[in-house]
């Protein structure tokens, strides 16, 4: 019998081997980032980071007023922060904590607005009231009401969620899940099983035709995007002067469709903004924005059409410096073509 036991626990065990696996790089991956991030300032960095993303995740941040802000925060550093350059040395982790305690201070009649954001999927809500419709709809009246209620209640789940944050499609498609797995524990008649059947394969062809839309228009965008900088955003790039900082923002240049060796090399260094920010990483190059103006920084930037979305960011940070630091400044273009500038921040009150 013990020869037959091994046997069988060997098989068991087996079966688990993949599970036993997962847990192991769960629990590894889960010890490395309370490793990385054991130090003071990149615990600190870690915390400013999560409020700095529901404020920028948070539609209420772009809906409040002026008056409603912080009495020490101007409207300039705010506006900045939503644009994902906010100045270290201004937006510290306890003034944009007071910036999340305003936000979350709005009234519900104030965040209700947020709802409409909800349009841009009703197609897809549509859908899930026919998904259900199909799935739970018997002759008796319970079963009326129990689609009803059940549609009802996802319903008040969206619109709860998008009051304070913005309804990406990744948390509609956990309710698209949620509703087939409760279809799919409903016992029904077989003509309303072979409803559900024929609308879940239609649903399946739809969202396989737009699965394929999306890669086809993604790698379009990947390759036009990588001809773009080959052409005119390298080329600026590689007669930079050694040693300067290259400023990354406004969308001007997208890194995943960059060569990480082609990257290295270019004779500038790549500075980043955003959710790096308050990286301590990034305090010993810039602890303030004013650091942008003295300490050799370039501004990449794109060239379009109307030049409406960068001028303003431009005009934005060269405002802050003269609000904060009593820094005038001027933009003086150190190269450019056709579709990108090179942009430098001169002082002017020397």
């Amino acid at each position: 019998m013990s020869p037959l036991f091994l046997m069988q626990l060997r098989t068991d065990i087996k079966k688990y081997i993949p599970y036993i696996i997962l847990a192991i790089i769960v629990v590894g991956c889960k010890s490395a980032d309370n490793l990385f991030y054991l130090t003071d300032d990149w615990k600190e960095y870690k915390t400013y980071n999560v409020i700095r993303a529901n404020i920028n995740d948070n539609p209420n941040a772009f809906n409040l007023k002026n008056e409603e802000l912080p009495n020490y925060v101007s409207e300039v550093d705010y506006a900045l922060m939503l644009y994902f350059i906010q100045d270290p040395n201004t937006m510290t982790l306890s003034t944009i904590k007071d910036i999340q305690q305003k936000i979350q201070n709005r009234s519900l009649a104030q965040k209700i607005i947020n709802i409409k954001l909800l349009s841009r999927y009703r197609l897809i809500l549509i859908s899930l009231l026919l998904t259900i419709a199909v799935a739970f709809m018997q002759e008796d009246k319970i079963s009326t009401i129990s689609v009803i209620s059940y549609f009802i209640f996802l319903l008040i789940l969206l619109c709860a969620i998008s009051l304070d944050r913005f309804p990406k499609l990744h948390v509609i498609h956990c309710v698209v899940i949620a509703v087939f797995v409760v279809a799919s524990q409903v016992d029904y008649n077989k003509r309303l099983k072979f409803g559900l059947t024929l609308f879940s394969c239609s649903w399946l062809l739809i969202s396989v035709h737009f699965i394929k839309q999306i890669y086809e228009e993604h790698k379009a965008d990947v390759t036009w995007h990588q001809e773009l900088y080959s052409k005119y955003a390298y080329p600026l790039m590689e007669v930079v002067p050694e040693k300067s900082r290259l400023l990354l923002w406004a969308d001007n240049m997208l890194l995943n469709y960059q060569s990480p060796f082609r990257l290295r090399s270019f004779p500038c260094k790549f500075y980043f903004q955003g959710w790096f920010t308050y990286s301590p990483l990034n305090k010993t190059i810039s602890k303030s924005h004013l650091d942008l103006v003295e300490s050799n920084f370039l501004f990449l930037l794109n060239k379009p059409k109307d030049d409406s979305r960068e001028d303003v960011l431009m005009q934005l940070l060269q405002n802050h410096l003269k609000l904060q630091y009593n820094c005038k400044t001027e933009l003086n273009i150190v190269n450019q073509n056709q579709k990108f500038k090179l942009v430098k921040l001169t002082k002017l009150n020397r």
